[in-house]
């Protein structure tokens, strides 16, 4: 019986391990994929379930994917503005900007640190950019059409703060659980004769620029609202007559020395009429915003009277202040 030569046997050899390599590899490819499945589960399961604000999308896509890749950092920025991250940057981190696309439209970028000095798994980032980017994007796009919706139905077009509806949301509930807030009414001083004067688009710019006067001198947690045409309600919350009048005060100083430039080149001053009012649970008990705003448009109505550009708390209106029209802001009509 002829033996195999040696050298047939190394090759022999040789081709075993190659095929034994080949299949560990494939082995291993394998495994490599069902763990990025699993994970891929996992994740849209938490994609799905996340809240459907900004900050709740951003901490699952963040730290699932951050942890996940190894990566650095992940960033999750929403139409420029950025939402959430997860990890830090390092030193020697190479930032990888990925598009969320779905049509023709961007959603969002994911922005994903990377450092080759450290240990990070290219493969996985490859599995984020061809499987998990349209979901994401996808559950971007049901956000922005969601909170789209809900500025249309809370927000006032003209001047982005909240409206009539939000309004009486907000206080319904804080009267629900007898919650403490002072409520300031306010009313622009002549508005009609603004209107004659800067015409009907000029008037629109003022309403514009002095919302944006009641965001600076009011604090983000205060609700900032338009009822409709030149009246304005502010709601301090855990807050009472006394002490929101200085704030009131310092909103009318700045009034007396700013003035509103317009489009048209036009410098444009005007001033407002303000009346003050609070809810005490301890006093007031169950009672309903309405009657919290009747007292708050009472003084803003003596304000008018005495001279106006000027504030009036609800203590300090006479009890025998009679007015002698229907009044100044329209309480119970939405507009």
């Amino acid at each position: 019986m002829t033996q195999p030569k040696p050298e047939h046997m190394t090759a022999r050899r040789l081709d075993s391990v190659f095929e034994l390599r080949q299949r560990n590899t494939d082995l291993e490819e394998r495994l490599c994929e069902l763990e990025n499945h699993k994970f891929g589960v996992h994740f849209l399961q938490n994609l799905q379930s996340a809240p459907n604000d900004a900050k709740g999308i951003a901490d699952v896509v963040t730290d699932n994917l951050r942890e996940f890749s190894g990566a650095d950092y992940v960033i999750l920025d929403i139409q420029g503005k950025e939402a959430g991250d997860s990890g830090e940057q390092k030193v020697g981190s190479i930032q990888q900007d990925i598009q969320l696309v779905e049509g023709q439209t961007i959603y969002g970028t994911l922005k994903i640190g990377i450092n080759p000095g450290n240990r990070f798994d290219a493969e996985k980032i490859d599995y984020i950019t061809d499987k998990l980017l349209a979901p994401i994007a996808a559950k971007l796009r049901n956000y922005i059409e969601h909170h789209k919706l809900v500025e249309l139905a809370t927000i006032d077009e003209k001047t982005k703060l909240s409206n009539y509806r939000h309004l009486d949301q907000i206080l319904t509930e804080f009267h629900m659980h007898q919650s403490p807030y002072a409520l300031v009414a306010i009313d622009i001083d002549n508005f009609k004769d603004v209107n004659k004067i800067y015409g009907h688009d000029g008037a629109d710019e003022i309403l514009g620029k002095f919302a944006e006067l009641l965001r600076l001198c009011f604090r983000t947690e205060d609700i900032k609202a338009r009822f409709g045409g030149d009246e304005f309600v502010i709601v301090i919350p855990r807050s009472n007559e006394n002490g929101v009048a200085d704030r009131v005060k310092t909103l009318q100083e700045c009034m007396s020395y700013f003035t509103f430039r317009l489009s048209s080149g036009i410098d444009a001053k005007i001033t407002t009429s303000i009346g003050i009012a609070d809810y005490d649970n301890q006093r007031d008990g169950c009672s309903t915003w309405d009657a919290v705003f009747k007292k708050a448009d009472n003084a803003l109505f003596y304000s008018k009277g005495k001279g106006k550009d000027r504030y009036t708390v609800s203590a300090e209106v006479p009890s025998d202040f009679k007015r002698t029209d229907s009044g100044c802001l329209n309480l119970f009509k939405q507009v």
